[in-house]
């Protein structure tokens, strides 16, 4: 079985260009985000570890 993907329309550079070179700060932004979460899920499970309140409530 074979597949094959073709779009029915051509990219037009322009209507895209603005989008393409504005990825490196949207990377950039999730990264961060993505860190800020993993750090968080990280200090909840060292509080639950220490026999905490794993959402710092205590």
């Amino acid at each position: 079985m074979s597949f094959r993907h073709r779009y029915g329309f051509d990219l037009e550079w322009e209507r895209m260009e603005s989008l393409v070179k504005a990825m490196p700060d949207t990377v950039e932004h999730f990264q961060r985000t993505i860190n800020t979460f993993l750090d968080m899920l990280a200090e909840a499970d060292d509080r639950e570890q220490n026999g905490g309140d794993p959402h710092g409530l205590q």
